[in-house]
């Protein structure tokens, strides 16, 4: 009998939840009305992706960073994670409570940390400032903090 890691378990609970809560079907409006280009949404929300979603951002360049600006800042759309919430808690909490919770956190930081991974493989002015903005908003010596410095040494920015 093989024995699967724990991330592979939790990766395979959160593609479910996802999956059956119909997240990541459609692009994302985030409430103030600003929508994020399809394909940086598709690098966003993708779970395995084993598609090529992140070249085929880091291809657009510059045109990808606006949407990457809004979500490094606002993450993915409250109503996004409102769905999950309710879907991972009607279908996980029995198995070990607090499990829903840290599945929420995961899905909010991993929209922190891929549009920061893209806007430091982008680089040149227009990221390293949505970097810069991004960074402002993050607590120092935080997991998030540290992928935005990390990125900006990438695409050899600095902050003011």
């Amino acid at each position: 009998m093989m024995i699967r890691p724990p991330w592979n378990r939790r990766l395979l609970l959160l593609s479910i939840a996802v999956a059956s809560a119909g997240v990541g079907c459609s692009r994302s409006i985030i409430p103030d009305g600003t929508v994020i280009d399809t394909r940086v949404f598709a690098y966003l929300e993708c779970i395995d992706c084993l598609r090529g979603q992140r070249a085929v951002v880091i291809r657009m360049g510059d045109s990808a960073v606006p949407s990457l600006r809004v979500a490094l800042e606002r993450g993915p759309d409250s109503q996004r994670v409102q769905i999950l919430d309710s879907t991972l808690r009607r279908r996980l909490t029995l198995l070990r409570p607090g499990i829903a919770e840290r599945q929420v956190r995961a899905y909010r930081a991993s929209y922190t940390r891929r549009a920061a991974d893209a806007l430091g493989d982008i680089g040149g002015g227009l990221a390293i400032s949505a970097l810069c903005a991004g960074r402002g908003n993050t607590p120092p010596g935080s997991v998030d903090r540290k992928t935005i410095d990390s990125a900006l040494v990438r695409s050899s920015g600095t902050c003011p």
